[in-house]
């Protein structure tokens, strides 16, 4: 049971944004999705997500053609959080969280929804934030309250293979909330068997956090494994033609260190 990309390739006017990828996610892992701007990265996501379909290849979750299931079992099994965050009516953080749960609306797990919504709030400590109307919210809260609606989206009492999106999800939030938003991925993927997909910028975070890392640079994926067989390689390098040192932190482990290649040649 995964959710992959087969080969899939993307066109737009006429431009390949994506060429042959393949990749998978699969329930219980956490895949970081690297590389510079304008790589693919969202175009990949999106596919994976059901919201586009490629132009070659193809998208499967769990076997079945991803644009062949029925969209209320889609917003089951997958959650998306996009860099979009905004929204046009005044509702409360709590009634965003809640958007999540409409999929489960009429089941058995409906009886749950508030105690979820709540618990989703507080993982992303933004229990606080639970009455306050969402365009009055920062940037950074704003995205922990759409985390938490995502997560809610996908809170079943099960391990039935669910999915979770995040592009960027780390890109409004302070230091201390981007490792907190990272780790609360990843336990999910851990505890829950959920698999997860986050399109991140920062190197030392994916690694941090990530159970695997995959590169796309201009379309292409050109590196996909293991954190540890990524950066013991120079595909870091190739992605972002940037050198990298690794450093060690100890019981925090060895984080690669991005070095312009000006600065090593001394040019």
């Amino acid at each position: 049971m995964t959710l992959a990309a087969h080969a899939a390739s993307f066109h737009a006017d006429r431009r390949a944004l994506l060429s042959a990828v393949t990749l998978t996610v699969a329930p219980g892992e956490m895949v970081a999705l690297l590389g510079p701007n304008g790589a693919g990265k969202s175009t990949l996501l999106k596919l994976l997500a059901g919201d586009v379909a490629p132009s070659a290849g193809s998208v499967t979750l769990d076997d079945a053609p991803i644009g062949t299931i029925k969209s209320r079992h889609l917003a089951r099994h997958r959650a998306v959080l996009r860099q979009d965050l905004a929204l046009p009516f005044a509702f409360t953080a709590a009634e965003v969280v809640h958007m999540g749960r409409l999929p489960h609306r009429g089941t058995a797990d409906e009886r749950d929804d508030a105690r979820i919504v709540a618990d989703a709030l507080a993982l992303l400590d933004a229990g606080h934030l639970a009455h306050r109307l969402y365009p009055t919210l920062s940037g950074g809260e704003q995205q922990r309250v759409q985390l938490a609606r995502a997560l809610a989206q996908l809170w079943l009492p099960d391990r039935t293979p669910r999915y979770l999106l995040l592009d960027e999800p780390t890109s409004n939030l302070d230091l201390v909330h981007q490792h907190q938003a990272l780790t609360v991925a990843h336990s999910f993927a851990r505890d829950r068997g959920i698999g997860v997909l986050v399109i991140l910028h920062d190197v030392a975070l994916a690694v941090r956090h990530a159970d695997r890392l995959a590169l796309l640079k201009g379309g292409k994926l050109i590196a996909s494994g293991s954190v540890n067989q990524v950066i013991e390689t120079t595909s870091l390098a190739d992605c972002f033609e940037m050198d990298f040192r690794m450093a060690d932190f100890g019981a925090a482990g060895r984080v690669p260190v991005a070095i312009p290649r000006d600065l090593v040649t001394g040019s």
